[in-house]
């Protein structure tokens, strides 16, 4: 998938885990919204 075009979106999600979560991201040098990316494109070339 192509970085040249991006989309804001809004999901709901347990606080607890998102902040649990966010946090493991930043000790880890991780961008949380590339490790979303990651597992959707993991998702979809499951079902392919």
């Amino acid at each position: 998938m192509g970085d040249s075009k991006r989309k804001n979106v809004t999901i709901h999600i347990d606080s607890d885990l998102y902040e649990l979560y966010s946090d493991y991201c930043k000790k880890e040098g991780l961008v949380l919204s590339r490790q979303i990316e990651k597992f959707i494109e993991k998702e979809l070339k499951k079902n392919e």
